[in-house]
């Protein structure tokens, strides 16, 4: 029974680490909307850092990508990138969705890396 239960928090460390990747993509969205909101590059900002965040994902992110990152680069540049996505919470005017994101992004990579979930 012990083992089914590591194996569903390791289930939910997975869903946790796929709903960071969502906001993260939010969080770069409101961000580059604050830049100049209403005008046409707060717009462009706010389409554009997401799918630029995308795309790095996808590129080195991607279970099925030729460039996947192993684990020890994988983790650490993703906690990164998280952690960049928590301080556009921040400078958008979001600090405590900010400290949150940061925090559940380092719990999730820490376990990540100690499961080896890559």
């Amino acid at each position: 029974m012990k083992g089914d239960s590591v194996e569903a928090v390791k289930g939910i460390n997975l869903i946790v680490m796929f709903g960071l990747e969502l906001a993260m993509l939010g969080s770069f969205g409101l961000w580059g909307y604050q830049v100049d909101p209403g005008s046409w590059v707060g717009w462009a900002l706010a389409v554009g850092l997401p799918l630029a965040a995308a795309g790095v994902w996808g590129a080195w992110f991607a279970p099925r990508s030729p460039r996947r990152l192993t684990l020890v680069p994988g983790v650490l540049l993703s906690l990164a990138l998280f952690g960049l996505a928590a301080l556009a919470l921040v400078v958008a005017g979001q600090p405590v969705a900010g400290s949150f994101m940061a925090a559940v992004a380092v719990i999730n990579r820490a376990l990540a890396l100690f499961w080896r979930q890559w």
